[in-house]
């Protein structure tokens, strides 16, 4: 219930008396619900979670601090009868779909409040990290098979379809996210997915992936070479393992998370790249690959020790490729864990 104290502390601080919840994320944080079939119901004295009778059976196995309500007519109607006449501001969340919000803000006549209610999953409890470390762990072994699996006149998907079947191979339920398999030329698109170009001697080849075990996310990105890589994208790579180094050297509580970006961006700047890191340092990780928590220049959010999320720098050339290394990490204590530890030395690969 400890997730649910911290939703109320914040439902009342924006003197809200009840809260609606309809995105799956929120419903399993806050539930263990695994469908997407149902919403949230929650007051400051009870919790409902609202299903039809395909669900009730498993939500009462999965939900076990919340009030199963069978669904007979509609969701507005069962609203209806446990709005009580003390309950006179709701919260919805900022993501409410536009036909959600006008059917209950007609029927239910009462005031409904747009709220962000993402922050208070930034900080992840233990179960959560090892849920996370659990997918990382998947990805980390990925990376390790495939680099014995990728040869000269591959087709990136053929790499992207192993890639997926090995990782469900592990144990994984899913990619997390559209995995990307960018060589050559196309490594200057950050979000190359794979596609039917062959590799060819001397690509870098970049891969951006990862899956979802136990329904929490991991996201790993890894450049390599096929063959002898050239000067000008050796340079490129060591610049981005060093930039990556000095972000999580500076990763701990307290500090501001574009801190965190500053310093990949400042080396990459000093380094005569500045103008070819497109995109944030990273993003929060947990059941959605993407988080809200930003790792941005414009992220005055400060980090506090459980939070997990990305670091991600990279370098695209247009014309020439690209080079992104990424891992996942928590914030601790002293200063932060790597989800993530397979290696981040340059791999050549000749065959």
């Amino acid at each position: 219930m400890y997730r649910i104290s911290k939703l109320r502390k914040y439902m009342k601080k924006q003197e809200i008396d009840a809260m609606i919840i309809s995105n799956f994320a929120n419903i399993f944080y806050y539930s263990h619900f695994t469908s997407e079939d149902a919403l949230l119901f929650i007051t400051m004295k009870e919790c409902y979670l609202i299903t039809d009778s395909r669900y009730t059976i498993q939500a009462s196995k999965e939900a076990r601090d919340f009030k199963v309500i069978t669904i007979t007519k509609s969701y507005l109607s069962v609203f209806r009868e446990l709005i009580s006449e003390e309950i006179v501001r709701i919260g919805f969340e900022e993501n409410l779909a536009f036909n959600r919000y006008k059917a209950w803000s007609e029927g239910l006549n009462k005031e409904l409040v747009s709220l962000n209610i993402e922050s208070l999953k930034y900080v992840k409890d233990e179960e959560e990290i090892r849920a996370i470390k659990k997918a990382c762990v998947i990805a980390d072994k990925c990376y390790k098979h495939i680099l014995g699996f990728v040869k000269v006149g591959m087709k990136e998907m053929e790499v992207r379809n192993e890639m997926i079947r090995y990782m469900l191979e592990l144990g994984a339920s899913k990619e997390s996210f559209e995995i990307i398999v960018a060589s050559g030329a196309r490594g200057a698109m950050p979000h190359g997915i794979a596609s039917n170009k062959r590799i060819k001697e001397g690509d870098f080849v970049t891969l951006d992936f990862g899956c979802i075990k136990d329904f929490y996310c991991s996201d790993l990105t890894r450049s390599f070479v096929v063959g002898k890589p050239s000067k000008k994208m050796l340079e490129i790579y060591e610049i981005v393992r060093e930039a990556q180094q000095k972000a999580l050297d500076i990763i701990r509580p307290g500090i501001k998370a574009k801190e965190v970006d500053f310093a990949c961006r400042d080396y990459i700047s000093k380094m005569g790249y500045g103008d070819y890191f497109t995109h944030s340092t990273g993003h929060g990780l947990g059941i959605l690959v993407h988080d809200s928590l930003a790792i941005s220049p414009f992220s005055d959010v400060v980090l506090k020790e459980g939070m997990v999320f990305t670091v991600e720098p990279g370098i695209y050339v247009e014309g020439l490729g690209g080079i992104r290394i990424e891992d996942d990490v928590v914030v601790r204590e002293n200063g932060c864990e790597l989800l993530t530890n397979c290696t981040k030395k340059l791999i050549k690969i000749n065959n």
